[in-house]
């Protein structure tokens, strides 16, 4: 997971807001334990005990974004306990929770260089993992990834799955003759074991969900027209044909 995505918020008038200009993101998970005594051996053996955690995060200053070094300065100040919650998605995925005391504030200011700030805090209560579907807007496309000929009414067309990484058209999945034909033959795929389709826009865009954990969220979903695809004899460079002369296939989508 790229590093870049990740992004800290904070609790705002009841909204989430990103601590602006953020540069970092560090958390620190301390699991300490309590020493009992066995008297049937003089190995010492323990107990999990108090969990805690810090959090810090370094920063340039920029005055006129929400969350910034005043804003930050005026909750340690007050000695406010402050909601937060970090994560690489906006909505979905994995992201971690929970509230915070500000403990520490630095305010750096060197010669032709941007004014800097480190915030660190400690965390109070419980932290939490939170973990739930990643929402995506996917639409038909050729192997190109292009939107497919003939959107919004393509149809029928042949359903493709994905190869590892999701950037190409894999194996074949079955004919969808309508939009309801794609969400039903996409999700009953049995490759299919990270992705639901629950709905669409038109004929061509769908509505997707990733669970946290899948190894890629779609653009996509791959496609071609259903005359591009003739039924085969079995032999090499076979095909079952109306017409012995015009070089014509029979498809499975036109006779």
């Amino acid at each position: 997971m790229k590093g870049k995505d990740f992004i800290i918020y904070t609790e705002l008038n009841g909204v989430e807001t990103p601590i602006c200009y953020a540069t970092d993101c560090v958390f620190d998970f301390q699991y300490s334990t309590r020493r009992i005594v066995d008297p049937t051996t003089r190995w010492r053996k323990f107990l999990a005990d108090d969990i805690s955690y810090t959090i810090q995060v370094p920063g340039v200053v920029v005055f006129r974004a929400n969350i910034n070094w005043v804003q930050l300065k005026k909750w340690a100040d007050a000695g406010a306990e402050v909601k937060w919650r970090a994560s690489a998605y906006a909505v979905g995925g994995y992201s971690l929770s929970g509230s915070m005391l500000i403990t520490s504030l630095n305010f750096t200011s060197q010669m032709r260089d941007v004014i800097k700030f480190d915030m660190s805090a400690t965390g109070t209560g419980m932290q939490e993992d939170v973990f739930q579907p990643i929402p995506a807007d996917v639409f038909l496309a050729d192997a190109s990834m292009d939107r497919l000929f003939g959107c919004p009414d393509p149809y029928p067309v042949s359903l493709f799955w994905y190869n590892s990484d999701g950037t190409a058209p894999g194996a074949l999945m079955g004919i969808a003759y309508n939009a309801d034909d794609v969400i039903s033959v996409f999700n009953a795929y049995a490759e299919n074991q990270y992705f639901q389709l629950t709905g669409y826009t038109s004929g061509c865009d769908f509505s997707l969900l990733a669970e946290w954990d899948a190894p890629f969220v779609p653009s996509v979903i791959f496609a071609s027209s259903t005359p591009d695809m003739g039924l085969w004899t079995g032999q090499s460079n076979e095909g079952v044909s109306p017409n012995l002369d015009n070089n014509d296939l029979i498809s499975p989508g036109y006779a």
